[in-house]
């Protein structure tokens, strides 16, 4: 794996910032009402502004149930994020883009076989069949490739029944491979480029993009914490673990628990590599937000725009409204008085995590529980809302500079 001092030249300094202890009482009583009510350690961080301003909070209990051991969550504590995870990946595969290493409309097996060859003896073709030699990056970015969603209810019922077994890249593409409940077959939703449909199996396919150029031809050799702005000033975090437990990674860290009531602590934190792997404080999600969207130093604006050109996915459910996408991009609120919000939101087992930036504020807002509810994200949506609010009332009080 490259060793993270290889690429410090290339990582973003993160501009010198006040911890603004208005803001943080704010975010402090949104954490001790979502902690309360949902039963969660909770943690928000917000980030941005000229100069730039940041505030913080944590609160919720941390449980050690084998020790029967307690104590307050805190700021520096790690959350899964999930699949906010994806938004570092797109900027990841959109910085090859811009240096002429890939082409965005290059079909995707040239770029992956060598890797997965490496790593399963198998191409892109033994899984999914002759469909996937017409995919291309962009539809991976997009969303549109039609692939299956490796993340399903059978998948999680095998991590529970295996919690160490770190679930590898070729792994998670038997998962899409063989789900047979899909209208078109076992492999996809739909044929590529016929729909935009949600699905984590293509951007476990961008991470193979990524090993092959900057990871030495092997999956784990590509270091996630090189892409600018990834890596912050507390050394550790984020993480985005290519193997092992959470516990292994944070002995005394937040446990996260499913709707069953399942503790994740003991289990595998690769949770989806690329698609869906980071670990981190929300401080850390949201400073990364503001250096893409605020700062703009992440990616060129050509490639900010395509992350920002949204459609319309397919509904994952009957009675919910189709995402609108971008690349590693979503659509969470337009309006006044926040503008256009743009991030993306994130599901991991015995977690949720979101980051947003507000145009119209000039601000990176990230959120995360340590708690799955039985309704999709229940609790995250609450305090994501509540604590806009409270930047919201910060912002207007607070002296303009």
């Amino acid at each position: 794996m490259k060793a993270v001092a290889l690429c410090a030249a290339a990582l973003l300094s993160i501009p010198a910032h006040a911890e603004n202890a208005d803001l943080s009482a704010a975010l402090a009583a949104v954490a001790l009402n979502g902690s309360v009510t949902w039963g969660t350690a909770v943690s928000i961080a917000a980030y941005g502004g000229s100069p730039q301003r940041s505030g913080s909070a944590a609160d919720g209990y941390v449980s050690y149930p084998r020790t029967n051991n307690t104590r307050k969550a805190t700021t520096q504590d790690l959350f899964g994020f999930g699949s906010a995870t994806k938004t570092y990946t797109a900027c990841a595969v959109l910085r090859l883009v811009e240096q002429g290493t890939v082409g965005i409309n290059d079909t995707i097996p040239q770029h992956i076989d060598p890797v997965l060859k490496n790593e399963s003896g198998r191409r892109l073709v033994d899984y999914f069949g002759e469909a996937v030699n017409t995919i291309t990056i962009w539809q991976l970015l997009r969303m549109e490739g039609g692939l299956d969603d490796w993340d399903t209810d059978e998948t999680r019922a095998w991590q529970n029944a295996h919690p160490t077994v770190d679930m590898t890249p070729s792994m998670l593409l038997n998962k899409t491979a063989y789900n047979a409940s899909r209208p078109v077959g076992p492999r996809f939703y739909c044929a590529p480029g016929s729909c935009g449909w949600y699905s984590s199996t293509s951007y476990v396919l961008l991470g193979y993009i990524l090993a092959l150029y900057e990871g030495g031809g092997e999956w784990k050799g590509y270091d996630q914490r090189s892409l600018p702005g990834a890596a912050s000033a507390q050394a550790g975090s984020p993480y985005f673990p290519l193997s092992g437990t959470y516990e292994s990674i944070t002995a005394a860290g937040v446990h996260g628990y499913e709707p069953s009531g399942q503790d994740v602590f003991q289990h595998s934190a690769l949770a989806g590599w690329t698609s869906g792997n980071l670990y981190a404080t929300p401080m850390d999600v949201a400073q990364f937000s503001y250096a893409l969207f605020g700062t703009k130093d992440v990616v060129g604006n050509s490639s900010l725009g395509l992350m920002l050109d949204f459609h319309q996915l397919v509904p994952w459910a009957p009675d919910v409204d189709g995402i609108w996408y971008g690349m590693g991009t979503m659509i969470l609120g337009v309006g006044p008085p926040y503008g256009s919000v743009t991030g993306h939101a994130g599901a991991v087992y015995g977690f949720y995590g979101i980051h947003a930036y507000s145009d119209q504020l000039n601000i990176s807002l990230s959120v995360a529980v340590a708690r799955e509810t039985e309704v999709l994200q229940t609790n995250l949506w609450d305090v994501y809302g509540q604590a806009w609010e409270a930047v919201l009332q910060w912002h207007r009080k607070r002296p303009q500079a």
